[in-house]
């Protein structure tokens, strides 16, 4: 009977553990607010006190206040991104037209021939370039899938805020009840 009990135990336990990794980007986006809210309650509760405010007023404005910052830094990185990325999509497209491709090659080629290396490190260099069109395809794969996690990470970002919202205007409720529904000889 006892190593019924355990084996039960151990199953039970493989259950939980499947469950968060399972479930772990949905986890992780409320510890994610829930820390955020931990770290802007404090404002919300000063602004209540000092200028006797409700406090869904005071969490708009801490809100706001936090979406203003954010907003200015991604105002002043996100052009310098923008352009970078722009220069990288306009130099590989340059690079990788039949033409200008070809021409690079044979002047990398030509360069390191000029170089008069050893002819094992010139054969060497010269199979390696001959592969840079799968390394190139390689790397536009990347950019697809970095595309699509970026996308991926608006929407946790959206879903962030609205849990975020949530808890700094019921955070207190959710967990007293939370509290209120575990055992008391806890």
């Amino acid at each position: 009977m006892k190593h019924g009990k355990t084996v039960v135990l151990i199953l039970l336990l493989v259950s939980i553990v499947a469950m968060f990794i399972g479930f772990w980007d949905i986890i992780m986006e409320f510890f994610v607010a829930a820390l955020i809210a931990y770290l802007l309650n404090p404002l919300a509760k000063f602004l209540r006190k000092k200028f006797n405010m409700r406090r869904g007023a005071s969490v708009a404005v801490v809100l706001l206040v936090a979406l203003a910052l954010v907003s200015f830094l991604a105002y002043l990185l996100v052009p310098m991104a923008v352009e970078e990325i722009s220069g990288l999509v306009d130099d590989i497209a340059r690079y990788t037209s039949a033409a200008g491709y070809d021409k690079l090659i044979n002047d990398i080629i030509a360069y390191l021939e000029g170089l008069r290396l050893p002819e094992g490190v010139l054969e060497l260099a010269k199979e390696y370039l001959q592969k840079a069109d799968e390394i190139l395809m390689d790397l536009f794969s990347s950019l697809l899938s970095w595309v699509v996690n970026f996308t991926m990470s608006i929407v946790d970002v959206v879903v962030v805020i609205i849990v975020l919202i949530y808890l700094m205007l019921d955070g207190s409720k959710l967990l007293r009840s939370f509290l209120g529904i575990l055992p008391h000889s806890i």
